[in-house]
């Protein structure tokens, strides 16, 4: 009986998995055409593989009630980081970009990885603030699906997952962008579920030097890698902040949530 239920529960989380992985491939775009690019400021969002339907949703809402134009493309390739930063030039070419006052990004773990990348061999000068969701936790989830289910990965995702868990972060050099950091502090129900595959994270993995990228600020939320999606009632006033200002709000915590993550 206990294995019937272990099995019961795998096969439970896989269909999940599938379910997510089929309802996050959507690209929105929210544009206010009365008002020259040049004169406007515009986010470009890039989601990693868990922006769920109602992590939709809620981005389509949030955003289209803030001041900017709004992209988020769905760029992720079955061959990796590079069919993916082939799709992010195309996004960024097709929808003009370059032609906006300013823009801002919003990237969470897979479209930070790739967004250091593409910057490497392209220019995008009016990019000026860039927020990245980072995770000690989550960073670890594509290894563990990985041991878990790889064939049901592969045949979503082709590659994608493998590279991830095989690229280390490579910073961007700040320059003359500014950068903040939003850190979770909380495990995705996966991450719960598989706790024992995780590697141990000392303390020292939390605080900000150990995320190895130049910023000007950073801030903890109590939050998981599927809440970061949607939960702007929590996020949103420091984002926007950061957008405006360069920082977060001053209410912003910027040191490490101590509550137990896997509750």
């Amino acid at each position: 009986m206990k294995r019937h239920t272990k099995a019961l529960a795998l096969i439970s989380m896989m269909v999940l998995v599938l379910f997510s992985a089929l309802q996050c491939s959507r690209t929105l775009i929210l544009v206010k055409p009365e008002t020259p690019r040049k004169n406007k400021k515009a986010i470009l969002m890039l989601p990693g593989l868990r922006n769920s339907a109602k992590g939709h949703r809620e981005s389509k809402k949030w955003y289209r009630e803030q001041g900017y134009d709004a992209f988020i493309p769905d760029y992720v390739s079955d061959e990796g980081f590079e069919g993916s930063i082939a799709n992010l030039e195309t996004f960024i070419e097709e929808h003009r970009l370059e032609e906006y006052e300013e823009v801002y990004g919003f990237v969470y773990l897979m479209g930070g990885w790739t967004l250091n990348k593409y910057l490497e061999t392209h220019d995008f000068p009016n990019l000026k603030k860039i927020v990245y969701d980072r995770s000690p936790l989550q960073e670890q989830a594509s290894r563990i699906v990985l041991e878990v289910i790889p064939g049901i990965i592969h045949m979503m995702f082709g590659v994608a997952v493998d590279q991830f868990r095989d690229t280390p972060y490579r910073p961007l050099p700040r320059g003359d962008r500014q950068i903040g950091i939003i850190v979770e502090c909380r495990a995705t129900r996966f991450v719960r579920r598989y706790r024992d595959r995780l590697e141990p994270i000392p303390d020292e993995a939390w605080m900000p030097e150990a995320f190895n990228q130049e910023h000007d600020d950073i801030m903890y939320v109590f939050l998981h890698h599927d809440e970061m999606y949607y939960r702007y009632d929590k996020t949103g006033e420091d984002l926007l902040s950061f957008f405006n200002t360069g920082r977060f709000t001053e209410g912003a915590k910027r040191e490490r949530i101590q509550r137990d993550p896997f509750q």
